[in-house]
């Protein structure tokens, strides 16, 4: 057998040496413990009590037993015992033997409370023991014992006044654990007792009632009750038998509450009610005392006030003639000082009485008829209206016509808000009426305001406006010779009556015959007539109103009126004249076209025309008979030379018919043509205003040849011809000008003026003699341009909020004026209208608290017809609505998540509200993105008030985005507000932060966590045995190899 090596055997033992430690310490070998040491032990086994649970002064037997629990005898030894660290006594013990106990009784008087009784075995430490830490015992008790205290001292009633029967309640409980014997309580009132009564034995935690009756003096009094005065019953606490509390009557305390009148605004000499309240606001009840008032501190009565309870009120009224503009009242309550109350400072008031003074306005002014003219009687309505809070008593209003005193009317006495009426008559003349009206006039009347007593108004009269409607004849086509009746129309345009003027008759610009008018109405009309022998020749006839030009009219440029009276009989006339070719190129053939017509009445007999080149004769042709309006086209060929030429065509050569014209037979044209032309018309001033003197100059060019022979230039205004002006030959290239002048009227108008109105010159171009210009005089033009409505919240409240745009389509600024409104069938309403400039608009607002429905609202501009316009029929608007509709709005837009990654899907959640009135359908939601549309979300029906959401995806890209919702996209919900709609926001998507590189960290397991390896010596162990395993297999290696 080989040996072991001694190494490897000592490295084996010390391994396991080690592992047999650490199994040690980890407590896995524990041998037994050693038995125990043999001597004495002495101890308190038990200490009992007789009676077991005594009562105070019972005589208490405390039993104290003593055990020996050791191995050997115990010697001789002494026993102790304690109550509360009071040695009771102190006994001998006998020996005792191993395992034997025995008995010392200690007697003890049984005191209350709480106690500890102690007992301590070898207390003079005599005997060794094996133990001397258990040589003592404790024993807790208490000691039954009754405990009476006043529980609680109660009265009713709870608030006494003076002199109540008050009734104590005392309640005595007993707090111990002990039933208490037979007892009484004694009770005082400010250290008087009230007597003894019985209190019956009670049980712990019972409880007995006493009352005692008292008639409460006034003030504040001391209450004391005792318990068990004598001390019959042993108590655990002897302190507590006593009860003390303050106790008061409850004062009173008279105030006066309040003073009130009516009316509430007296006027002077109104007989007004006073009513005075008295209140007692104190905890008591008053007794019955007197009131007492003074009237601007003159002592007036007294009168008795019942006793009041506590909170309790009285009312007395008196009444008084309001004289003077002011007037003070004092109340006294307790006015002979009859009453003890808490307070005797606060018994008086003292209110001042304002007279309410009248505030008469000259409120209103009004006219029929309210566009009078000249000879009409004005009937004015004056309106005069007590602005003020008091009375105005009779007085006086006066009327001042153009300066002068016109007259006075009484008006009755007016109550505050009240108003009359008075009205008088005058006479229109012409011109303006300026009218004053004076409330108040001889100042007798002391009012708030006195500028406000005078309305003054312009009454403009409106002037006549005569014209001649028609001109009427007889025979239409008379012969030389025939009497013609000429039938005149005259009529009075406007609203003024026209007085003593002259009609004239005018035959050629001659006068024929005046004839004068007395009387025509507004609006009136009169025919006239008058004769005149006819003679050969067209004549004109003419009619003139106001001839004499005796009156003022509105318009002074339509008093006249023309007919030309043509006889019967032929008249021949050269028309146009045309050629071919029209540039006349020299020594060409070139073909005159000549018009030959009939403007007579009367077919003429065979005539002859014949043509001039150069006032030589170049020919003739002859005509058959035409008949009136008839024409005839005759052909005149010549052949063109270099230079300029004249061409004169004339009809009736030889004179062989009798004209009713002789004069116009002939016709000159140059060669080559003239051509007028309109170049220009200038107007001044350029702006023109209603009332201004406008010249119009009307520049014509001959844009020919050749120089125009003289003719006539023409003006007409709105197509209607005003005159003709001569216009003097024109050289080619020449210009010349012709003026005209009117008196701009309100409105659009148009100015055309012909160069050659009669044709009388033969000229290139025919067709470009005229020009036409469109201008508006500065006049405004207010036109109604919206009417608009919304509720900001018909769930909240009924108003509407009304914008109406009234716009300026004139070309003048509007004047300040006034906008009438009525909202269905209201009363009218005004709103101030700013000026407004052309072509711009005023926004005026109002609100409005309707009733749920429908509703029409109409509204005027210029409702006072103050601002004179291009078109007075357009100021007019309405509007038709219904509150009883939706009102959709978008109340949230919520992104989740809101801090969204760029490429993440982002859920939008748009919650539509119902604010209107009826429930909403078939509503379109539209999200948008920077303005682009996302989605669109249709909802069935949201009801009123209720709000109802739509989802929508969006992919979440970097950057800062405007999210917007539309309610009603597509505007098929018709609201009460459309402009609350839209709601946007705005969302910031960050782009992601780059990632770090990762570090892992190994966290230290916790000592907490440790568990099974929660000591080191594990670690010594583990060691030991892994070492020892190496070991053992090198040992056996060893062992192997030996």
């Amino acid at each position: 057998m080989k040996r072991v090596p001694a190494k490897s055997l000592l490295s084996a033992v010390l391994i396991f040496s080690v592992i047999i430690t650490g199994i040690a310490w980890a407590g896995l070998i524990n041998p037994r413990a050693s038995a125990a040491t043999s001597g004495i032990d002495l101890v308190v086994e038990n200490i009992s009590l007789s009676p077991a649970n005594p009562v105070i002064a019972d005589t208490v037997s405390i039993t104290v037993t003593i055990k020996n629990s050791g191995t050997e005898l115990a010697p001789d030894s002494y026993v102790v015992c304690y109550v509360d660290a009071s040695i009771l006594s102190t006994q001998a013990v006998a020996p005792l033997a191993a395992g034997t106990m025995t008995t010392k009784t200690f007697t003890w008087q049984a005191q209350p409370g709480l106690h500890t009784v102690k007992a301590t075995a070898d207390s003079s430490e005599l005997v060794p023991e094996t133990d001397e830490t258990n040589n003592t015992r404790t024993f807790t008790f208490t000691t039954l014992a009754p405990d009476l205290f006043v529980e609680s001292l109660s009265w009713s009633p709870v608030n006494p006044s003076r002199n109540d029967k008050v009734t104590f309640s005392i309640t005595v409980k007993n707090q111990g654990n002990a039933k208490s014997a037979q007892t009484n309580v004694n009770f005082f009132i400010d250290a008087s007792s009230k007597g003894y009564q019985n209190i019956a034995a009670l049980d712990p935690e019972t409880a007995a009632t006493v009352t005692y009756e008292w008639y409460a003096p006034s003030g504040q009094h001391d209450l004391r009750t005792v318990v068990d005065e004598s001390n019959i019953v042993k108590e655990s606490d002897e302190n507590n038998n006593e009860y003390s509390l303050a106790f008061s009557t409850y004062p009173p305390d008279l105030i006066i509450q309040s003073i009130t009148w009516s009316p509430q605004n007296p006027s002077k000499n109104d007989q007004v009610t006073f009513t005075i309240t008295v209140k007692n606001q104190g905890n008591g009840r008053s007794d019955s005392c007197f009131l007492g008032y003074y009237f601007d501190e003159q002592y007036q009565a007294a009168f008795p006030i019942a006793s009041l309870a506590a909170g309790a009120t009285a009312q007395l009224t008196v009444t008084k003639t309001i004289t003077a503009t002011s007037h003070s009242l004092r109340a006294v309550i307790d006015l002979y000082k009859e009453v003890l109350e808490s307070d005797n400072d606060n018994n008086e008031s003292n209110v001042r009485i304002e007279t309410s003074a009248p505030d008469l306005v000259a409120k209103d002014l009004t006219w029929i008829p309210s566009n009078a003219g000249v000879g009409d009687t004005l009937t004015f309505t004056a309106t005069i209206k007590n602005e003020g809070i008091g009375r105005a008593e009779a007085s006086h209003v006066a009327y001042v016509i153009g300066g002068s005193f016109w007259g006075y009317a009484d008006i009755a006495a007016l109550a505050a808000g009240a108003q009359a009426t008075t009205t008088f008559q005058v006479l229109a003349q012409f011109g303006e009426i300026n009218v004053m009206f004076i409330t108040d006039s001889d100042n007798k009347i002391q009012e708030t305001n006195e500028a406000n007593n005078i309305i003054t108004k312009s009454v403009p009269i409106i002037l006549p406006d005569l014209s001649i409607s028609s001109i009427n004849w007889a025979p239409i086509n008379p012969a030389i010779g025939d009497t013609v009746t000429f039938t005149v129309t005259l009529v009075n345009l406007s609203g003024g009556k026209a007085e003593n003027f002259y009609l004239g008759y005018f035959i050629d610009d001659t006068l024929l015959i005046s004839e004068s008018i007395y009387s025509l109405g507004s609006h009136a009309n009169i025919t006239k007539t008058c004769t005149w022998t006819a003679k050969n020749g067209r004549h004109t006839f003419r009619a003139v109103a106001d001839s004499t030009t005796h009156i003022t009219e509105t318009d002074e440029n339509n008093n006249e009126d023309s007919i030309v009276v043509v006889p019967y009989m032929p008249d021949l006339a050269v028309g146009i004249i045309t050629w071919s070719p029209a540039d006349m190129p020299a020594g060409s053939e070139v073909t005159f076209s000549i018009e030959i017509k009939n403007t007579g009445s009367l077919k003429s007999g065979p005539s002859r025309v014949t043509y001039y080149v150069d006032d030589t004769i170049a020919g003739y042709q002859d005509i058959e008979g035409l008949a009136a309006g008839d024409k005839a086209i005759k052909a005149f060929p010549w052949v063109t030379s270099a230079g300029p030429h004249s061409l004169d065509v004339v009809t009736d050569s030889n004179d062989q018919i009798m004209e009713i014209d002789e004069d116009n037979n002939s016709k000159h044209v140059d060669l080559p043509p003239p051509d007028l032309v309109i170049q220009s018309i200038m107007r001044s001033p350029e702006n023109v205003s209603i009332g201004d003197n406008v010249t119009f100059t009307a520049t014509v060019k001959n844009q020919g040849k050749n120089k125009s022979l003289g003719t006539q230039v023409a003006f007409y205004l709105d197509d209607e011809y005003i005159l003709s002006q001569d216009l003097p030959e024109i050289v080619a290239g020449g210009t010349a000008e012709s003026s005209f002048e009117w008196f701009a009227v309100s409105g659009k108008h148009s100015i055309r003026i012909d160069s050659d109105v009669d044709n009388l010159v033969t000229e290139t171009d025919e067709t470009n003699n005229d020009m036409l210009i469109d201008f508006s005089t500065l006049t405004p033009d207010l036109v109604m341009e919206d009417v608009a409505w919304f509720m900001e919240n018909p769930l909240v409240n009924n108003d509407v909020t009304i914008i109406i745009t009234v716009r300026n389509d004139g070309t003048d600024v509007s004047p300040v004026s006034r906008l009438r409104y009525r909202m269905d069938s209201g009363l009218e309403k005004y709103l101030d209208t700013a000026a407004i400039p052309p072509g711009e608009t005023a926004s005026l607002e109002l609100t409005a608290a309707v009733e749920a429905g429908p509703h029409v609202l109409n509204v005027l501009a210029d409702a006072d017809d103050d601002v004179t316009e291009l078109d007075e029929l357009n100021n007019t608007g309405s509007l038709s609505f219904d509150t009883i509709i939706p009102d959709l709005i978008v109340k949230s837009i919520t992104i989740l998540p809101a801090d969204a990654s760029p490429g993440e899907k982002v859920t939008v959640t748009v919650k539509i509200e119902n604010r209107g009135l009826r429930k909403a359908l078939k509503t379109r939601v539209s999200l948008l993105v920077n303005d682009t549309t996302i989605d669109d979300v249709d909802i069935e029906a949201i009801d009123m008030g209720a709000v109802v959401p739509a989802t929508f995806t969006w992919t979440a890209e970097a950057g800062t985005f405007e999210f917007g919702a539309v309610a009603d996209i597509d505007e098929m919900v018709l609201e009460s507000n459309e402009g609350n709609n839209i709601k946007t926001r705005s969302v910031t998507v960050a782009r992601p932060e780059p990632t770090p590189s990762a570090t892992v960290k190994i966290a230290p397991l916790s000592s907490a966590d440790k568990g099974f390896l929660d000591s080191w010596w594990w670690i010594i162990l583990v060691a030991g045995v892994l070492l020892g395993a190496t070991a053992f297999v090198s040992a056996l290696r060893a062992i192997k190899k030996g």
